[in-house]
């Protein structure tokens, strides 16, 4: 009931006992609104779980009607399973099985070999690591990467410059072109006029007696 509604009745000259009649008979009409709405909304609900009962149920079990002879089901036979095929897990070649199989065969003491030629000794332990990797890879022969350590070793002046034996490895630094060792500077100009000067003074007083001194009386 709401406020105009209610000055509506007053403007119509209603009894106070005619407004409360009235305002009942509304307040039962709502109530009777919202019962036949929650009903609807019940049925609703009803037929929709009906519905997915349905549409979930198993169907009915129909009997066995192929059996043995002492009553019981037939066993079905099976056919065995292919064996699965082992396909490597990436491109890299799996590893041999035996030392003979190898494509590149490496002595039996790789690891210290390297790592006495090696120039830089730091961080071993993940240098052995990446170096037995390498080994189990099968890629590389052991003549090229003796090679590489030592044209790497030729190229540096001080260890420390080196890279770190595992870093290099993973890197296959192995192929790089190291430059030549480069030959110890000429003279400039001057300085061989210099050494040219020296050598001739040296060679004009070579000839030359000593000079004597007299010897003082003690």
């Amino acid at each position: 009931m709401t406020p105009d509604m209610i000055d509506a009745m007053i403007a119509a000259g209603l009894t106070r006992e005619q407004m409360a009649a009235l305002i009942k008979h509304e307040l039962a009409k709502a109530e009777e609104k919202k019962a036949a709405k929650r009903a609807g909304n019940a049925e609703r609900q009803r037929r929709f779980k009906a519905k997915n009962n349905a549409g979930n149920a198993l169907p009915a079990f129909s009997g066995v009607t192929d059996v043995t002879s002492d009553g019981a089901p037939p066993i079905k036979e099976t056919s065995p399973a292919p064996p699965k095929e082992n396909y490597p897990l990436s491109s890299e070649p799996s590893v041999p099985r035996c030392e003979s199989a190898r494509r590149n065969v490496w002595p039996e003491d790789f690891a210290k070999q390297v790592w006495d030629l090696f120039p830089r000794k730091t961080e071993k332990q993940a240098g052995m690591t990446a170096l037995a990797d390498l080994h189990r890879r099968d890629r590389l022969s052991w003549s090229e990467l003796i090679e590489g350590i030592r044209s790497l070793s030729e190229a540096i002046e001080d260890p420390k410059f080196a890279p770190a034996l595992h870093r290099w490895l993973k890197r296959e630094r192995w192929q790089d072109q190291h430059p030549a060792a480069r030959p110890p500077p000429m003279p400039t100009r001057n300085n061989r006029s210099l050494i040219d000067g020296l050598d001739e003074i040296e060679r004009r007083f070579s000839d030359v007696p000593a000079p004597s001194y007299p010897r003082l009386a003690g």
